[in-house]
């Protein structure tokens, strides 16, 4: 089997969808502050990444699916640090928004 077979078999791997259902498991339990920022981390570089990709190929799923999965203030917190890790500002994702076509 090549790696090509591994990488395409991994994509429908029920581990992936066990994973998830671990970290949500965590996240139900206010455990979240005994989880390491390494692998914070890594699962959320991974999640963005794999949305980026099935945004590129056309697929343009809700990211958290349930609106209520997540409240305001905790969403309003994550999207906030994920603008200040990348150094951008509001208004710039507003301009990208605006120039892009993408809304």
């Amino acid at each position: 089997m090549s790696v090509l077979d591994d990488a395409s078999s991994l994509a429908s791997d029920a581990g992936l969808q066990e994973a998830a259902t671990r970290l949500f498991e965590v996240a139900e339990q206010d455990l979240g502050p005994s989880v390491s920022d390494a692998v914070l981390q890594s699962a959320l570089v991974a999640c963005i990444r794999i949305y980026g990709q099935k945004f590129e190929a056309g697929q343009r799923p809700r990211p958290l699916g349930d609106a209520k999965a997540v409240d305001a203030t905790t969403l309003l917190l994550a999207v906030t640090a994920l603008l200040r890790n990348a150094n951008l500002e509001l208004f710039e994702l507003g301009m990208w928004q605006t120039f892009s076509g993408i809304r």
